[in-house]
């Protein structure tokens, strides 16, 4: 897969959780177990501290080091999820927003660093064995991003 192709779909999904958010009711935001056990904003808040681990766990495999609290969270997100909620449970929604942002600009300049090899020859990065880099990117960013977002663009579809 292309960088640009992946970096398109992360910029995709984050506009799309986006437009969610702005037409969604402040009740609608705020509704408990709307997303399993949370609200949707609390789910932002959860978004937030998830891509600022996939940045760093993207730090680590540029140092050609497996990102291994990335891959547990990952494989269990449960428990980092609750952390996360809890953590960010005193940032308003417009900070949770920012934080959002803030990772997507990080993202997109870590992404800068890696180059075609790197995001498609398994060879470059040993701990993937024998699979390419830009699958296991997908699945930390826009493909775990998008599971959320449907659940909130369902949501406020039916407030309307």
């Amino acid at each position: 897969m292309a960088k640009g192709e992946m970096e398109e779909k992360v910029r995709e999904m984050r506009e799309r959780l986006l437009s969610a958010v702005k037409t969604a009711t402040p009740e609608t935001l705020a509704q408990e177990e709307a997303i399993g056990e949370y609200s949707i904003e609390q789910t932002i808040g959860y978004l937030g501290a998830w891509f600022e681990q996939v940045n760093q766990g993207l730090r680590e495999v540029q140092r050609r080091k497996k990102p291994t609290d990335l891959l547990r969270w990952h494989d269990d997100g449960t428990r980092f999820m609750r952390d996360a909620v809890e953590d960010s449970a005193d940032l308003t929604l417009n900070e949770k927003l920012e934080r959002l942002d803030d990772t997507l600009i990080q993202f997109e300049a870590r992404m800068i660093q890696f180059n075609h090899d790197d995001l498609n020859r398994s060879k470059r990065i040993r701990f993937l064995g024998n699979k390419p880099l830009w699958p296991l990117i997908a699945a930390l960013t826009y493909e775990h991003e998008e599971k959320f977002v449907e659940q909130i663009e369902g949501i406020v579809e039916r407030q309307a």
